[in-house]
């Protein structure tokens, strides 16, 4: 656990997420890994501080632990960068989330006279194959710098 947001840090995501991603290809279930990132993190440190960029912090592994189940796995890879690894049997159910997410972590920051932020998520399924969860997770990666991109833009996706 990571102390400041009581969340898994990277090593610990990596070794839960393999031991699911393992049971999901004997079981047959789907799994799922959203790759969350904070738009312009840096910019909020800069203009406001360190400690409200740690609020900011706290406030999404809160948001995340609130919108999602127990069993789901949430860490933080580092830095502004959260991971979600989740069993589902509904390829929809990730836009769902996101826009949970989005919305419980606007309210958390507002609950907290935070300044407002925007987040990047993106998302990507294992293959039935044997798959690791570092390719899992580059899958994730790789949608979410769309969004960014997409964000940069002033098109949210």
């Amino acid at each position: 656990m990571i102390p400041l947001t009581h969340i898994y840090n990277r090593r610990a995501v990596s070794i839960l997420s393999q031991q699911k991603l393992n049971l999901a290809q004997r079981l047959g279930f789907e799994v799922c890994c959203l790759f969350i990132d904070v738009n312009d993190f840096k910019l909020l440190n800069d203009t406001h501080g360190h400690e409200v960029g740690d609020k900011a912090l706290v406030a999404l592994a809160a948001t995340l632990k609130e919108c999602l189940r127990e069993a789901d796995i949430i860490g933080r890879l580092g830095g502004d960068e959260f991971v979600v690894v989740l069993q589902t049997n509904d390829t929809n159910e990730p836009l769902q989330i996101k826009a949970k997410i989005v919305q419980g972590y606007n309210a958390q920051l507002a609950k907290l006279s935070l300044p407002p932020l925007s987040i990047s998520i993106g998302y990507g399924f294992a293959e039935h194959t044997k798959e690791t969860f570092e390719i899992l997770l580059n899958k994730a990666d790789k949608d979410m710098y769309k969004n960014k991109l997409a964000f940069k833009a002033g098109q949210l996706l």
